[in-house]
């Protein structure tokens, strides 16, 4: 199983499903679908904002995460660009408390004047540097994009 897995509303009332494949593969490399509802393309790279979470992965909880995730950003540096997705990294049958789940979002930086930001301050607080910690250490995390495999 490939992971994340994302899955978001489709234009027709459906779902989108995408699979992200590991970066040692390349379209020429990946197998050839052999359903016509599949389809494999390359999604351009993209800065988003991520909430990790744990548990229920049902639409309401997606709905309530990404609020959080949507609130979190008001006022920061970083100002959503896109359509939140969920992500999903376990099997269904893994324990709702062991689950890996995110709400990802596209960002792009505001400019200072719209967040209220000096060079020397965030958010009204001094700017200090900050260690990086293990992304499984993170809430809040910044991602990349790359290529994926989706169903229509």
């Amino acid at each position: 199983m490939t992971a994340p897995v994302s899955k978001t509303s489709g234009a027709d009332g459906g779902s989108v499903v995408r699979f992200f494949m590991p970066a040692g593969w390349t379209m020429d490399t990946l197998p050839e679908p052999n359903d016509d509802e599949v389809s494999l393309v390359t999604v351009p790279g993209e800065t988003v904002a991520v909430l990790r979470f744990t548990g229920d992965r049902g639409s309401a909880a997606v709905a309530a995460r990404t609020t959080e995730l949507l609130d979190a950003l008001k006022d920061t540096a970083f100002e959503p660009t896109g359509t939140p997705v969920g992500w999903f990294y376990d099997p269904p049958w893994t324990l709702p408390f062991r689950r890996r789940n995110e709400v990802a979002v596209p960002v792009a930086r505001r400019l200072r004047a719209e967040c209220g930001m000096s060079s020397d301050t965030v958010n009204g607080i001094p700017r200090v540097d900050v260690q990086v910690r293990p992304l499984w250490k993170r809430n809040l995390k910044w991602s990349m994009g790359g290529q994926l495999a989706s169903t229509k």
